[in-house]
């Protein structure tokens, strides 16, 4: 992982291709998938806090929303236990009733790309966390910058 050693804290979230997370180079890994499927909602969104309701329909949109929201709570504690177990815990903010990431405390090749990081925009194939359906929207809007860069880049 090229971009790993300068990560912020070091740590580097990945979204093309799949959503990983990695510490000094190392990948986590998520006893539970919802968890890690949580942290990826947080990072898509970019910082914005995510409400519970919000969180509750991405992941569980077929389940009734007292026993989702119940569930959250504990995605939520198994999501802060893994980052907090591999050095990574600062990274979550959590107020009453919503969740977020701190984008100062890691690196994400998202952000780079939509900053206009060279590297990151070498790292983009057209897959943008392919694993979760609700990351299908962010493409068309990535697919576009990415026209835009490598015409601009081309002249």
């Amino acid at each position: 992982m090229g971009n790993a050693p300068q990560a912020k804290n070091g740590i580097f979230i990945k979204t093309f291709g799949g959503f990983d997370v990695f510490v000094n180079g190392r990948l986590i890994y998520f006893s539970s998938s919802k968890a890690k499927e949580m942290l990826a909602v947080m990072v898509e969104k970019g910082g914005s806090s995510v409400s519970l309701s919000q969180m509750t329909y991405l992941l569980y949109e077929d389940i009734p929303e007292e026993t989702a929201k119940n569930s959250l709570r504990v995605i939520y504690h198994r999501l802060k236990n893994t980052l907090e177990e591999n050095g990574a815990g600062q990274i979550l903010i959590k107020e009453r009733g919503s969740y977020a990431v701190d984008r100062e405390q890691f690196t994400c090749d998202l952000y780079g790309f939509i900053n206009g990081n060279p590297d990151d925009i070498c790292t983009f194939s057209g897959s943008f966390m392919p694993d979760y359906i609700w990351a299908e929207g962010t493409l068309p809007y990535l697919k576009k910058l990415y026209q835009k860069y490598t015409g601009e880049m081309s002249r």
